[in-house]
């Protein structure tokens, strides 16, 4: 038995809002959305506001990514050194509030800078060597790529969400890279010292 058509219409409705919101400059709406978008993929995901605070995190396991967006920016402007050294304490904001993250023993962590921006001050960089660097148009690329995929595999999601389908699902994400041990190996590639222009 296949999922309903109210089932289909759920989402494709949270599914177009999510789209919206990372399309979206602003970025309270950027944040909830990227949110959101982890939750769909099967992280568990999480945001707080308070002082230093991280923008969303998405945990799997015991891998943790958490962002800290810039996609607000112009992508002419340059990456300041308060931005970088957001991104750089994140992991320890993460563990030093596990009543809100409950991170699993064995975390790996990744910080990760959603920008649109090429280019970083001189006082950014040496806060910037264990951040990742994902560039604002390739996050949004990847994200529409990611739903598309998630929307192929729920026309075939049976009410009893079988393991066979279960199976078939994580097979489908690890071959695009949408699993947590995929991405973060992704990721871990583009280091933002690296990336980013002086």
């Amino acid at each position: 038995m296949k999922l309903g058509t109210g089932h289909h219409a759920r989402y494709a409705k949270h599914e177009k809002a999510i789209l919206v919101g990372l399309a979206s400059g602003n970025s309270v709406e950027f944040e909830t959305a990227q949110r959101d978008l982890g939750e769909m993929l099967g992280f568990r995901a999480g945001k707080h506001e308070s002082d230093a605070s991280p923008d969303p995190w998405w945990i799997a396991g015991t891998f943790c990514i958490v962002f800290e967006d810039h996609s607000d920016a112009r992508p002419d402007s340059t990456l300041g050194a308060g931005k970088a050294r957001q991104a750089d304490g994140h992991p320890k904001w993460m563990r030093a509030n596990q009543e809100l993250t409950q991170l699993p023993d064995g975390v790996v962590i990744l910080p990760v800078l959603v920008t649109p921006v090429s280019r970083a001050e001189s006082g950014a960089f040496p806060h910037l060597a264990n951040v990742a660097l994902w560039p604002l148009a390739d996050f949004r690329k990847w994200a529409v790529n990611a739903l598309g995929v998630i929307r192929e595999l729920r026309r075939t999601l049976g009410d009893d969400c079988d393991l066979a389908w279960r199976a078939q699902a994580q097979g489908v994400f690890e071959q695009n890279g949408f699993d947590a041990p995929s991405l973060l190996r992704s990721l871990a590639t583009s280091r933002a010292d690296k990336a980013l222009k002086r």
